[in-house]
């Protein structure tokens, strides 16, 4: 969904051809106007959902003018592509066409038992307060989350976007055993033990097993080490050299 304001004169939307084979309309309740097209073969279903009291003109022909006090409309593309939209799905997503978002706040909380991370997403209107809308969520959030989506759905490079109508939802992302750093949560490893053997790497110097001068692929084995000592315990490793 995208909402516009015209400052000067009538919205006003064009098409390539006024009503025939490759446009025409499909809904038209209330505020609310269907367009479709169908050019070269690819099919699109649009919304029109003007703010208030809406009329449309020349609605056949390719310049549709909408009249309304506040020149405002919300354009919506349907998740529809097989052929014209059903009255249902119209209505679903004309229901909440006008409830504008001014923002989306995302934050997350993590549960240190299992180290799962929870996602929420949170949509505002312009006082800051839940604005109920239609939101589409890729396969990231809805085969993480508990939040109910509609039966209205299309395809994208990111996989299959599910609808729902929500003011704000969560998913959890679980622990998979990749962790970009190690994180040093009280109790969850032996604190003496990992601070006696970085210190033994550390104080082994550049080259201590002696092999990185005369084999090439030496050097290499010891930087990756390295380079993993530095990514995985660096708050520790850092600790140790400045008390050293």
């Amino acid at each position: 969904m995208s909402t516009f304001k015209v400052y000067q004169g009538n919205p006003l939307l064009r098409t390539l051809r006024a009503d025939g084979g490759e446009k025409g309309t499909f809904y038209n309740q209330g505020n609310h106007l269907g367009i479709w097209t169908n050019v070269s073969g690819i099919r699109n279903n649009i919304l029109l959902s003007g703010e208030g009291v809406t009329t449309y003109s020349n609605i056949s022909s390719n310049e549709i003018t909408i009249n309304n006090t506040s020149k405002e409309f919300t354009l919506t593309y349907l998740p529809e592509i097989g052929g014209d939209s059903s009255n249902s799905m119209s209505n679903f997503f004309a229901a909440k066409a006008r409830n504008k978002v001014a923002s989306v706040e995302i934050g997350y909380t993590v549960d240190r038992s299992t180290n799962t991370v929870t996602v929420n997403h949170s949509y505002l209107d312009a006082q800051g307060n839940p604005a109920d809308t239609i939101v589409g969520l890729h396969p990231l959030h809805w085969k993480n989350s508990d939040q109910a989506t509609s039966a209205y759905k299309i395809r994208s490079a990111r996989g299959m976007i599910k609808f729902a109508e929500t003011d704000g939802f969560s998913y959890d992302l679980p622990f998979t055993g990749v962790l970009p750093t190690m994180p040093s949560i009280s109790g969850s490893y032996d604190q003496a033990t990992l601070e006696a053997l970085v210190t033994s790497f550390v104080n082994a110097g550049e080259d201590p097993s002696g092999m990185t001068a005369l084999i090439p692929t030496g050097q290499a084995k010891a930087m990756a080490r390295l380079l993993k000592l530095l990514l995985w315990h660096s708050p520790l490793v850092w600790t140790l050299q400045r008390a050293s």
